[in-house]
């Protein structure tokens, strides 16, 4: 897919994209949120047994961004941190994008300069819900 020069002096003007009609829900969407599902409650499973007992009884049932803020709160803010240089939430071992290596970047920080896990989780899950027409 190849840019307009509209739309890459929309990206140097506000960071981001907004491209409709990208991925397809079926395909490409419920993969990645049945797998995100299965790493959250796998990684839920060890902390709260861990360190939460009896607290989150109700874990599974919650939304997803309930479980991840529950989850980056047991691990004060170092969820998938191994996963992920940049997600380093740690003053000290902070790393900006620009600094590492093209080869821990995955593809999509390519096309969104201001990225955070959080916030992509929720305009993830919001670019999920249904199209209501009027």
């Amino acid at each position: 897919m190849k840019l307009s020069n509209e739309q890459l002096d929309k990206f140097d003007r506000d960071g981001f994209l907004l491209l409709k009609g990208v991925f397809d829900s079926e395909v490409d969407l419920d993969p990645i949120e049945r797998e995100m599902d299965s790493i959250i409650n796998q990684y839920a499973s060890i902390l709260i047994n861990k360190w939460a007992s009896g607290e989150f009884s109700n874990f599974e049932s919650r939304c997803f961004s309930e479980r991840f803020a529950i989850l980056l709160g047991l691990t004060k803010g170092k969820l998938f941190s191994h996963l992920e240089p940049q997600l380093h939430f740690d003053d000290n071992s902070y790393v900006k994008i620009e600094e590492l290596p093209a080869l821990f970047l995955p593809k999509f920080h390519n096309m969104d300069r201001y990225f955070i896990l959080p916030d992509s989780c929720f305009r993830w899950q919001f670019a999920r819900l249904p199209i209501m027409r009027a």
